[in-house]
């Protein structure tokens, strides 16, 4: 059976997909109650986002390399031995629209003005829950465990919030002390409010349909 992560209890082998390795650093005190463990980003470089789509004259890309954010997780260490663990996660991120780049200065404009980017100046996303698919330790790097899930949240695009649901991967280096989040998803302007642009009077259209996929690497502060 699927285990959602709301606050529940899980297994002790989930946590260890981005927990355990930061054990260490934990003082004696805190191991006794409960720590919280956060990640973040501030600055440009923290990830990347790349939205694909299609038009009547060729299909394009937007990049962007500006993800701020951070990742919150609870862990909860109960009696000498026994060790249960409540992984409730937090996660908030936020794009600036400016940031978002396809190399052509026309569609750029049409972009930003098509997100109200004066008005709405990034596009958020906020986590509600994970539900948890798989949990595996990289059989080709020690230090690397692998969680995948599917994530749960508000997405909010030009002052339109709707529920999106997606697949993702959590990433922990226990080496270097990095999470990394990867996941994609398929969106409709339309649901968002927004009109798909046009260029060259008309003639050519952008589709309504848009994937976007994105790696994030926030940094254990």
């Amino acid at each position: 059976m699927k285990n959602p992560i709301t606050g529940k209890n899980i297994p002790v082998f989930l946590l260890l997909a981005l927990a355990a390795a930061v054990s260490p650093f934990l003082s004696a005190a805190q191991a006794e109650g409960s720590e919280k463990l956060v990640f973040s980003s501030e600055s440009e470089d923290s990830g990347k986002i790349l939205i694909t789509g299609t038009s009547s004259l060729h299909d394009w890309e937007i990049v962007g390399k500006n993800i701020a954010g951070s990742l919150t997780v609870t862990t909860t260490k109960n009696g000498e031995r026994d060790l249960e663990v409540s992984l409730p996660v937090e996660a908030q991120v936020k794009i600036p629209v400016k940031s978002l780049e396809s190399g052509k200065g026309i569609m750029d404009k049409k972009m930003f003005k098509a997100l109200e980017g004066k008005k709405h100046e990034n596009v958020l996303f906020v986590l509600d829950s994970l539900e948890i698919v798989e949990a595996d330790p990289d059989p080709e790097k020690a230090n690397l465990q692998v969680l995948n899930v599917k994530a749960k949240g508000k997405l909010s695009i030009a002052g339109e919030t709707r529920w999106i649901q997606f697949p993702a991967a959590i990433d922990w280096d226990a080496a270097k002390k990095l999470v990394s989040v990867s996941g994609e998803t398929d969106i409709r302007m339309t649901d968002f409010g927004i009109d798909p642009p046009t260029a060259l009077l008309g003639t050519l259209k952008t589709g309504n349909e848009v994937k976007v996929s994105f790696s994030w690497t926030p940094k254990l502060q």
